[in-house]
């Protein structure tokens, strides 16, 4: 399915991963460091992304490598050293000065042996009123499709771009229900609340004002 994206010229990058930018993300993880095995445990997200994740985002790698299919878990997650890569908080609340320095060295995630194999730079993964905390993403496949439209894409007829990816997924997935959702649009909902706020403050100062201008009258 990846593949016949891909190969649409409206389509430029097709990504998985287990959480989304934007998204309320629950799965957390303790980490530790391997060099001592009293060393504290931290509370890490955790997001699981294929090897097209970061290049899609356009996130940036600050040392080390992006995850290769050969870093998949081979049967049972756990079986082999995983190979993981950190954001540049969770370097440092591990404890490690540089990015370069944390590469190739290996850290627990619960009872399961990692080996940081990059370091990217901070980015909002939830929402950009949030504090950045620690992120641990692990090699594999998620639950959530993430599309990329391309430059040639029409914006006053996106329906007809849809239109074909909701065709390739009745071919590839006949029988599944087709959804999706505007990557900015999700972005912009988790603001509606405050707009509700500011709407409601306007409200009000709109009756302060009346009222003075009714008590100067």
């Amino acid at each position: 399915f990846k593949t016949h994206l891909l190969a649409q010229s409206i389509i430029t990058s097709v990504t998985n991963s287990s959480a989304i930018p934007g998204e309320d993300i629950g799965w957390t993880g303790e980490v530790k460091r391997d060099s001592d095995k009293d060393s504290p445990k931290w509370n890490f997200v955790v997001n699981i992304t294929d090897v097209d994740f970061i290049e899609s985002y356009h996130l940036k790698l600050l040392a080390g490598r992006n995850f290769v299919e050969s870093d998949y878990p081979s049967g049972q997650f756990g079986s082999k050293i995983e190979p993981v890569i950190l954001n540049l908080e969770g370097l440092k609340t591990l404890g490690y000065s540089k990015a370069d320095e944390a590469v190739d060295t290996f850290i627990f995630w619960g009872d399961n042996r990692c080996r940081i194999v990059g370091v990217f730079d901070n980015f909002h993964l939830q929402s950009p009123k949030d504090a950045i905390g620690p992120l641990l993403f692990s090699a594999g496949g998620g639950s959530n499709l993430s599309i990329k439209l391309g430059k040639g894409v029409d914006p006053k007829n996106l329906s007809a771009s849809i239109l074909s990816v909701q065709e390739a997924w009745k071919k590839f997935f006949p029988g599944n229900p087709f959804d999706y959702f505007f990557l900015d649009n999700y972005y912009e909902a988790q603001y509606s609340k405050d707009k509700n706020v500011v709407n409601l403050f306007h409200v009000y100062c709109g009756f302060a004002i009346l009222i003075s201008c009714l008590g100067l009258f």
